[in-house]
């Protein structure tokens, strides 16, 4: 990232693989971020906190997990979202208890997030809402309510109805 003369082309490549990820071209984006990441492995343009859904929606959820686990705790701020998609991932594996604790701290850092899985319809949201946020909360749900879909979802309803954390949601 140091060398400013590459830049341009690793901005151009994460570009790029977030247009494929959009259009549902996932194994072209996965490539594309890994590259990103091969030429620059102190990772200066967040490559590495797409690879976790990428690998998810392309089915291999032990290295979505694996991701997530190295996204969670990277940044100065404790972002929610890696908490909530390891929670997601850990109960797609059938390991619910381990899920339990993701979530736990998923729901205290942004609490809004499963009200905002609720919903059908896209959100207008600010770009950089405080993770704390309603507003972030559904920015995120806007981002992954389909990998929520189904299962995943209605654990996470019910957990949230358990009454000591009813009052925290």
């Amino acid at each position: 990232w140091g060398n400013l003369r590459i830049r341009p082309y690793l901005r151009a490549t994460a570009n790029l693989a977030l247009v494929k990820a959009r259009q549902g071209h996932y194994e072209e984006a996965l490539e594309l971020y890994l590259h990103c990441l091969e030429r620059c492995p102190d990772d200066g343009l967040g490559a590495r906190y797409h690879l976790g859904d990428l690998y998810e929606r392309l089915g291999r959820l032990e290295e979505a997990l694996r991701a997530t686990r190295e996204e969670r705790g990277t940044g100065w701020v404790e972002l929610p979202d890696a908490h909530y998609n390891g929670a997601r991932l850990l109960f797609k594996l059938g390991r619910v208890q381990e899920a339990h604790g993701w979530l736990l701290q998923a729901l205290v850092i942004n609490p809004f997030v499963p009200q905002a899985l609720r919903t059908k319809g896209k959100f207008s949201t600010l770009p950089h809402a405080p993770v704390d946020s309603p507003a972030w909360a559904n920015s995120y749900a806007d981002s992954n309510r389909d990998l929520w879909a189904g299962a995943p979802q209605k654990w996470l309803l019910q957990i949230c109805k358990e009454p000591r954390l009813a009052k925290l949601v």
